[in-house]
């Protein structure tokens, strides 16, 4: 497809299936499990759960037996964008790895390898079983990138990525403060209208050292004013904190956050390798969630984050495989058997 920019999304494909006699997971809240269901698709949606249904006439019937079927996995965050930079950033830490490797090759990205990045990407998330991502999105690239997951059928939340200042941030990714909000704005309105709701907008600013304050000031503005949530790295490394600290006068990211209003909207960090409990009783009483990247984690060198004890304090946690270049695949089960092991 030489066009990185196509049109309305295409509706569901409309085929009817059946599927007989499967291990039926319905995680639904009584937690049903039926042990050998049956699961009728209709106009690409599904229609009935449960024991031996009768399927209207032309309806495609599968046998199941043998399998398990459940609900699509959800992946909190990822860089679709970094799928065609796998192996191409390796054998260092978090702020090397960026300014090295992946800000560079971001910058290099045009309209067409955003889409296609995007497409190749997707597609590794639907074969490993995930239908549902939160993307932290390009910059300059932004719109070609969500063309791309658009395109795809996959559905969650995406927008542009937004960053204007950092040490060794390429000049081409440093855009300023008022026309990169102006764009996620449009950006996130372009994906909601071309994908009928699939995709729904967030505001991505990349990480504190890579946001200027009056940047941050201006996304929680703009999520305030839209209602929509936001979506940034924070607490991955002590090198990354410990930078942070030095810029604002001792405070880590959560201090900043609050001080900069995002703490009253709906923010989900990714990583969060080093929250200090100090802040767990007043982030359970906010909207604040944490995406566990645990492969990531671990290839970069960040630590092992401290799910158990988050979850006992009830702050949310999702799970993400975070991009390529830091985990070299983009399949949940993996994260989620990791997750699983560390704890």
């Amino acid at each position: 497809m030489s066009d990185p920019t196509p049109g309305p999304a295409p509706e569901p494909s409309g085929g009817d299936l059946l599927l007989r006699g499967a291990l039926l997971l319905t995680l639904d809240p009584q937690g049903t499990v039926h042990e050998s269901g049956d699961l009728l698709v209709e106009r690409g949606r599904i229609t009935r759960v449960g024991g031996s249904l009768e399927p209207p006439p032309g309806v495609e019937t599968l046998d199941a037996r043998g399998c398990a079927v459940l609900p699509g996995l959800v992946q909190g965050h990822v860089h679709l964008g970094q799928t065609i930079f796998r192996g191409l950033a390796e054998e260092r830490r978090l702020l090397a790895w960026l300014r090295e490797r992946i800000w560079p090759l971001e910058a290099a990205h045009d309209a067409e390898s955003a889409y296609w990045s995007a497409q190749l990407g997707a597609l590794e998330c639907l074969l490993g079983g995930t239908t549902t991502i939160q993307e932290i999105g390009l910059g300059p690239e932004a719109a070609a990138l969500i063309d791309g997951i658009v395109d795809s059928g996959l559905r969650g939340f995406a927008g542009k990525c937004l960053m204007d200042t950092g040490d060794g941030l390429p000049a081409r990714l440093a855009e300023p403060a008022e026309r990169a909000l102006a764009e996620a704005e449009a950006v996130g309105e372009r994906a909601a209208r071309q994908s009928g709701g699939r995709l729904r907008p967030v505001l991505n600013p990349r990480f504190a050292l890579s946001c200027s304050p009056e940047l941050l000031a201006g996304v929680a503005e703009l999520a305030g004013r839209r209602g929509w949530p936001v979506h940034t790295h924070a607490l991955e490394q002590r090198d990354e904190t410990a930078a942070v600290r030095r810029l604002t006068g001792g405070r880590d990211e959560i201090e900043l956050f609050d001080d900069l209003g995002l703490l009253a909207r709906d923010l989900r960090i990714a990583h969060g390798v080093w929250l200090e409990r100090r802040h767990w009783a007043g982030l359970a009483r906010r909207r604040f969630s944490v995406v566990h990247c645990p492969s990531s984690n671990l290839k970069l060198g960040s630590g092992i984050a401290r799910v158990a004890g988050l979850r006992a304090a009830g702050i949310p946690v999702g799970i993400g495989a975070d991009g390529p270049p830091c985990n070299n695949r983009l399949d949940a089960w993996t994260e989620i058997r990791l997750a699983a092991q560390l704890q």
